[in-house]
């Protein structure tokens, strides 16, 4: 249950307690689609955990659609199946989450590389030596061609391409 006093007025609730009480009585309407605007806002951990798992049990019924607006990672990899960006008033095409993950890559290399112009599908350098890239074969063709080697690959996490995405104002996936 969501713990909610019932013996207080809502604006007298603490801001963690009025989010709760905002999604009990958005779930009480009973409404196919929700809109949830930073639903976990101003909650401590534990009520976080438990409206998050119950919007994902809502959420596998079927029944309902859930549109959320959240500055939480934790919320989208746990509830998002289908990411929007905006950017201003443009709003980006709805991009599957698990697809955008894996279309990028990190790439470890065993020396800098030695010019600052981009390579190809690079969208972030760190140290010199780590490229997050939303194009991994026209990334590793460019520093093949370097004679640069690439030491370890792994796919980046939600976060790490969502606040590169963030930050870089991205709207085109490859």
């Amino acid at each position: 249950t969501l713990d909610i006093p019932l013996n207080k007025k809502g604006k007298k609730l603490s801001p963690g307690m009025q989010a709760k009480l905002s999604i009990a009585l958005t779930l009480g309407c009973n409404a196919s689609v929700l809109l949830l605007d930073e639903p976990t806002a101003s909650m401590d951990i534990p009520s976080r955990k438990l409206v998050i798992d119950l919007l994902a049990e809502i959420m596998e019924t079927g029944e309902k659609t859930i549109l959320l607006a959240t500055h939480h990672v934790d919320d989208l990899k746990k509830l998002a199946d289908y990411l929007i960006f905006f950017d201003g008033d443009e709003v980006g095409e709805p991009v599957e989450k698990d697809e955008l993950v894996a279309s990028h890559r990190l790439l470890w290399l065993d020396q800098p590389v030695p010019f600052d112009e981009p390579l190809p599908g690079e969208l972030k350098r760190t140290y010199g030596k780590v490229i997050l890239t939303n194009d991994p074969d026209q990334t590793r063709d460019a520093l093949r061609q370097h004679s640069i080697s690439i030491m370890e690959e792994q796919v980046p996490d939600l976060e790490t391409v969502v606040t590169e995405l963030l930050t870089k104002g991205e709207k085109h996936y490859a």
